[in-house]
């Protein structure tokens, strides 16, 4: 037989557990401050759903808040985004301070001020079941949770079709509610006709899911093609990317960034002109921590007009190496022909940085140098004739 003491701690252990379960006063201010961050920094349009959020403890009057999460429109299932967030919080809810969100692309937004008053009381939702990424074993599903005031779920196919909807009364802060949604892999919505303080959870019945709809980041740059030669001098920068805006930076042969600025991403594509002149680029598209850089040149054949073939003229030509070949040596042997004086040589690498510098006289017409020591990469050569009017340009690989 079960002594009264035994039974007393039972039964306050029965009514204490479940209420464990459900959502705390911190949790439920953290979360009403990220969605009021985001939605205010991002944009109205935006769906703010968080997939965990968990408190610790800092001190009697304080916790701390972490969690990860998802935005998006709403209008399919996948996610345009996913973060993770930190924010101090008063143990009773009250007020929150220290706010930092971080996307997975590196990008923050923060609200780093004093303490600021919480009013998630009239506004929260929190759902605590089904758990995210739960396979339920059946099609009775119990959707339970914290309001403010009764609330409508309403379950998505990842057609975006709608399967189930039920209403839920609110009883002291809380509601359940069974709802009978066959098999297969789904998304719920419980909110009280208003998605902005509205939750939501993604699920399976019977079922396996596989595709979750988290945003996968990627940067695709389409042109300019590495190291292609351009003959317009008005130059496309397209690609593709999860982000919002991407970062174009354009530098010259002399290392001189002549082109900076945002590009604005729509329907995960972006693409903007500049014009540019003749020569040798280097350019870097970056987003959050992705970046790629490639090398192009413009020869339109404008603003290098050919000059005639009077006494004086110069023409310069690189014979070894050959464009795009690859030498398997450190030592690099440079030849070509100009009938000046002498040549300027340069060789950069594929940051534009330069590594070999050479006046190198020409004789009968020939002229001819060696790069002592090369370490493996890519390069640019170019050769000037001495008197400055015309040269010669090629792209060539160390082994």
């Amino acid at each position: 037989m079960k002594s009264k003491a035994a039974i007393a701690i039972l039964t306050f252990l029965m009514g204490v557990i479940p209420s464990l379960a459900l959502a705390s006063e911190p949790i439920e201010a953290a979360e009403y401050a990220v969605r009021q961050l985001i939605r205010g920094k991002m944009g109205s349009q935006y769906r703010v759903v968080f997939e965990n959020s968990t408190e610790s403890f800092l001190s009697f009057s304080e916790m701390v808040v972490t969690g990860t999460g998802h935005i998006y429109d709403g209008s399919n299932w996948d996610f345009d985004r996913s973060f993770s967030y930190k924010i101090k919080v008063r143990n009773d809810g009250a007020s929150t301070r220290e706010l930092v969100v971080t996307f997975t692309n590196g990008e923050k937004h923060a609200d780093t001020g004093s303490w600021t008053p919480s009013k998630h009381k009239d506004q929260s939702i929190h759902l605590v079941s089904p758990r995210w990424y739960e396979n339920v074993n059946s099609g009775g599903v119990v959707f339970e949770g914290t309001a403010a005031r009764n609330v409508s779920i309403e379950v998505f196919d990842r057609n975006n079709r709608k399967v189930a909807a039920e209403a839920a009364n609110v009883s002291n802060g809380r509601f359940r509610v069974v709802v009978n949604v066959p098999n297969g892999q789904y998304r719920a919505v419980v909110s009280p006709g208003g998605w902005e303080i509205g939750d939501e959870v993604r699920f399976t019945v019977n079922s396996n899911g596989q595709d979750w709809g988290q945003p996968e980041a990627y940067l695709k740059v389409a042109e300019p093609a590495r190291n292609s030669r351009l003959t317009n001098s008005r130059v496309t920068f397209s690609g593709n990317s999860s982000e919002r805006s991407m970062y174009l930076q354009v530098w010259d042969d002399r290392n001189k960034r002549v082109v900076e600025r945002d590009i604005p991403v729509k329907n995960r594509y972006w693409n903007s002109q500049v014009v540019l002149g003749d020569g040798s680029y280097r350019y870097t598209v970056s987003a959050g921590r992705d970046a790629e850089t490639r090398n192009f040149i413009v020869d339109t054949g404008k603003s290098k007009p050919k000059p005639k073939p009077t006494p004086g003229s110069v023409s310069v030509r690189i014979y070894d190496p050959r464009n795009e070949s690859s030498v398997g040596s450190s030592r690099v042997l440079l030849n070509g022909t100009c009938p000046d004086s002498a040549v300027l040589v340069q060789v950069f690498d594929d940051r534009g940085s330069k590594r070999y510098e050479q006046r190198v006289n020409t004789n009968r017409g020939s002229w001819s140098t060696t790069v002592p020591k090369m370490n493996p990469g890519r390069y640019r050569l170019r050769v000037t004739g001495h008197s400055g009017s015309n040269y010669d340009e090629i792209w060539f690989n160390v082994r």
